[in-house]
């Protein structure tokens, strides 16, 4: 996920040298929150399946709390 988000924002880099007008919106929000993602290394490291429970995550509590107890018996292992 993390290197199509990569390569997402080098396409917004180059179109930005041809016409991007910069405005506050949610694809704008949406953009810097994409180039944060692709500079942390924990959301380089996460595969597709520590992805989907991430974003899963945001919106649902009980998704939340099982991955939270899912590291925690990693982490003593």
């Amino acid at each position: 996920m993390i290197k199509i988000i990569g390569l997402y924002i080098s396409f917004r880099w180059t179109y930005a040298w041809v016409e991007d007008f910069s405005r506050f919106d949610l694809s704008y929000f949406f953009l810097w929150v994409m180039i944060g993602m692709c500079f942390s290394k924990s959301f380089r490291e996460m595969n597709n399946a520590d992805m989907k429970i991430w974003v899963l995550g945001i919106f649902n509590e009980r998704i939340r709390k099982a991955s939270y107890f899912y590291d925690l018996n990693i982490k003593k292992v």
